[in-house]
């Protein structure tokens, strides 16, 4: 039996027929016998779609968030200060695209098994509910009876419901995207001085002027329209002026591509219940981009372990981000120092300390510190020709500057035993990481636990202090890897 349907909203011929008065008479209203089958055929089969692209979608889609948690988390420490705020925008818009895409077949799957048990019911039980059989009372009956849906009434709801999710969600992926596209144009004038020695302040508060100016020039005319539109004169200055806002976007903001469904759902279910559900599913993203992303994944939440046990042990435990044979779910998302394993075998002659570059503040600080450093390569993209091989004999000093002055911003100790100065330029084999690695003969170590520190620096956390604002100062950045020969 065919399931009731939330589409019946057949328009009359006269809806087809008859052109209003704001559309062009010009352009064609009808649509084919063949066409109008075919359409109706896909709203009697919707939900089959529906099902199958949110059970496919959803699984692929999952998989998702750790793989660009990956690639940002691998590619921000690489970046300056400008292209590092692009990229985290770009990343968060990218997460929030996923969540939403991910929220909706979740929730969409679930309303349409809903549905689908809903017709299964109906199917087995045409009568619906026999008031005389259930053990109500006369005054509650006669309530229910008034207030509590059918059945069919619920197939017909929760059908329009999950169709009407669908056409919503993508409004919001339409609005990121826009938003994406309008960031993206806004920074890059701004890097590209950047990147020509013009540094360019208040980055943030230019892209937030520039969003609302861009904001108030599309809602302003329409809003005029819709109060004063009556007094203002077709052909007058106002009118041109509210005519090219949509002209433009039409045109340069893609309201041609999500504006059918926007008005669509506008128009059919009230623009506050459209709006209500947008920002249903907006709050619902980022409440989980909020949890997952910021608190969870940034260290800022965790479980609370035992009364008696501290959430963060220092030396008296183990942190598995410090050893790189533990992370069985790949690096942590803020690169930390890292040795190979907590366990050393008795073959160990040597052990390898990678301390990983802050691509915005370890360059500050080295130029508060060693004023007389010379920069060896821009920030930012850049070609690189590996051909050239080794250094030049003029360029080898410079090289080596570089490191010592590197090696200021920390103080590295083995068992309080500070280390020497002879670390090495490195990269990372997992994280692809620039970094400082250590060289740390253990052969004549005494079997047992030991311990090292690695501290920023007191040169060092003053020139943080310097950069920072007064009202957040940064962290003084202090770990402590035990590890067992």
């Amino acid at each position: 039996m065919p399931a009731p349907s939330a589409h019946d909203d057949t328009p009359s011929p006269d809806d087809h027929n008859a052109p209003s008065p704001d559309v062009h008479p010009g352009r064609p209203r009808r649509l084919s016998r063949r066409a109008r089958r075919v359409l109706r055929d896909l709203h009697q089969r919707t939900w089959e779609l529906e099902f199958l692209m949110s059970g496919a979608l959803a699984v692929a889609l999952g998989q998702l968030p750790g793989r660009i948690d990956d690639g940002y988390n691998r590619v921000f420490p690489l970046l300056g200060e400008g292209l590092g705020l692009l990229a985290t925008m770009g990343y968060q818009y990218l997460k929030l695209i996923v969540y939403t895409l991910i929220l909706t077949f979740v929730v969409h799957i679930g309303l349409r098994a809903f549905w689908v048990s809903l017709i299964g019911l109906d199917s087995v039980f045409p009568r619906g509910i026999r008031w005389n059989r259930t053990r109500y009372g006369p005054i509650s009956v006669a309530y229910l009876r008034r207030h509590l849906p059918s059945v069919r009434e619920l197939i017909v709801r929760t059908d329009g419901i999950a169709s009407v999710l669908f056409a919503a969600a993508f409004q919001l992926v339409a609005v990121f995207l826009l938003s994406i596209v309008l960031v993206t144009a806004v920074t890059a004038p701004l890097l590209l001085l950047e990147h020509f020695g013009v540094r360019v302040p208040l980055v943030g508060p230019i892209l937030a002027t520039t969003a609302i100016t861009i904001a108030g020039l599309l809602t302003l005319p329409r809003a005029l329209d819709r109060f004063l539109g009556h007094r203002i004169a077709p052909d007058g200055r106002v009118a041109r002026w509210i005519r090219l806002s949509h002209a433009v976007n039409l045109r340069v903001f893609g309201h041609a591509v999500y504006g059918p469904a926007q008005q669509t759902l506008a128009s059919q279910i009230g623009g506050r219940r459209a709006g209500g559900l947008i920002v249903v599913v907006v709050f619902g993203v980022v409440a989980v981009f909020t949890v997952r992303d910021v608190l969870i994944q940034r260290e800022r939440l965790r479980l609370s372990p035992l009364t008696f046990v501290p959430a963060i042990p220092g030396a008296a435990g183990v942190d598995p981000r410090y050893y790189e044979s533990q992370w069985l779910d790949g690096p942590p998302s803020l690169p930390v120092p890292s040795i190979p394993a907590d366990a050393l075998d008795d073959e160990s002659a040597w052990l390898r300390l990678f301390v990983p570059f802050r691509a915005t503040a370890d360059p500050e600080a080295m130029a508060v510190i060693c004023p007389a450093l010379e920069p060896l390569s821009r920030t930012g993209l850049r070609m690189v020709r590996p051909e050239r091989g080794l250094p030049s004999d003029t360029l080898r000093p410079r090289v080596e500057q570089s490191l010592d002055c590197a090696q200021r911003l920390w103080d590295v100790r083995l068992d309080e035993n500070p280390l020497p100065r002879d670390a090495v330029f490195a990269t990372h084999p997992i994280t692809g990481l620039p970094g400082l690695s250590w060289y740390i003969e253990v052969r004549a170590l005494p079997t047992g636990r030991h311990l090292l520190t690695v501290r920023r620096s007191d040169a060092a956390y003053r020139a943080d202090l310097l950069d920072a604002d007064g009202d957040d100062p940064p962290t003084r950045h202090h770990h402590e890897i035990p590890f067992w020969r």
